[in-house]
């Protein structure tokens, strides 16, 4: 790199690649629409068991929601993502930054708009009336580590938001970052990443016996985000190849088969399948720029994944909002799948103005801390 190696990119004005931006847009509409299936639609299930109660136009429309039940892997691209932005200013540098105001910087970026989400939460529950609970927790950023997980729950967090649990996760990476760091510069990448597969592997083991608490905790998913790191060290090498169409092939079989298997019932092991496909896509499209018509549906991601952050900690509330609404119109939830896509779509007006009003100052701070 050309650039002073201890300069953050915020610091630097410095943009990531379009590719990225792209991928994040792919990923909050993914998270997006898989939520949006629990307060703003009556859901597959519901039209299978009474099909005389609803319309073809129902029963056909639903068929789009086929795929929404994996879109909350979104957010293992999200961490893969992370790894690669945050390792993105020293890649390749033998200086390390100032550890002090990397961790300042990333605490301006990411708590207050996080917190603002927290009360925005709380706000929305007490607005529609429902038992406000993990206030405290949630805004402390101790969801994962409080109160008692369940197979199907993380535990101790606002009951309006079942976003907010990465966050915490991301905290610790970025916690664990200079251990990382240190590590690579010492022993260099391979063994670095067989240690950090190693905790990887014995956090899913774990989880596996019943550790359910070690779903919110890094060591299940510091593998994923490590590859977004050295992938954004490989491209700064320019040793960053296009993955091979038979390995794809191969891999990408595997994977499918892996997620089929462990989907319902190991969840641990699916979110690592999952981690690697989100992988394999960063480094696709990082290694290949799209062309032709995936240009066309590049343009349209980038500016979602501009806004992916305020997405992200806004939709489910805002979700429910919406679906309380056409509740109380209505009375019901809506049957035709195209009124929850339709929802998905008004969301985007207040998350522009959280953006505007609450991300893009945090921005600005976190700039002023890294300069």
């Amino acid at each position: 790199m050309t650039d002073a190696p201890h300069v953050p990119a915020e610091a630097r004005g410095a943009r990531f690649a379009p590719e990225i931006e792209m991928l994040r847009g792919l990923a909050a509409l993914g998270v997006l629409v898989f939520h949006a299936r629990v307060a703003l639609w009556v859901g597959w299930r519901e039209i299978q068991a009474r099909p005389a109660d609803f319309s073809a136009w129902d029963h056909a429309l639903a068929w789009l929601s086929a795929p929404t039940p994996f879109l909350g892997a979104g957010v293992m691209l999200f961490f893969v993502i992370s790894g690669f932005c945050v390792h993105q200013p020293i890649a390749g540098a033998r200086v390390p930054p100032r550890w002090g105001a990397f961790w300042w910087r990333r605490f301006a970026r990411v708590y207050p708009p996080y917190l603002a989400a927290v009360a925005t939460s709380v706000g929305v529950a007490v607005w529609l009336g429902l038992d406000v609970h993990h206030v405290l927790s949630s805004a402390f950023m101790a969801q994962n580590y409080t109160g008692a997980a369940t197979e199907t729950s993380l535990a101790s967090q606002v009951g309006t938001n079942p976003s907010l649990w990465s966050l915490p996760v991301e905290m610790e990476f970025y916690l664990l970052y200079p251990l990382l760091w240190r590590s690579i510069a010492r022993v260099g990448w391979r063994w670095t990443l067989g240690a950090v597969a190693s905790v990887t592997a014995l956090a899913a083991a774990a989880c596996l016996a019943g550790a359910r608490v070690l779903d919110g905790n890094f060591a299940l998913y510091w593998l994923v985000w490590c590859g977004g790191a050295w992938l954004r060290e490989q491209q700064a090498a320019g040793s960053l190849r296009r993955p091979g169409a038979g390995w794809s092939a191969v891999a990408g079989t595997a994977l499918a088969l892996g997620i089929a298997l462990t989907w319902r019932h190991e969840a641990p092991l699916a979110h690592l399948c999952w981690g690697a496909a989100s992988f394999w896509l960063v480094w696709r499209c990082v290694a290949v720029p799209p062309i032709g018509a995936e240009q066309v549906l590049a343009r349209a991601l980038r500016a979602t994944g501009r806004w992916s952050y305020s997405l992200y900690l806004l939709h489910f509330p805002l979700l429910l909002l919406a679906g309380a609404g056409w509740t109380q119109m209505f009375g019901g939830k809506p049957a035709s799948f195209a009124v929850t896509l339709a929802g998905c779509a008004a969301v985007f007006a207040p998350v522009v103005v959280f953006h505007r009003l609450v991300e893009q100052p945090s921005h600005a701070w976190a700039r002023r801390v890294g300069a």
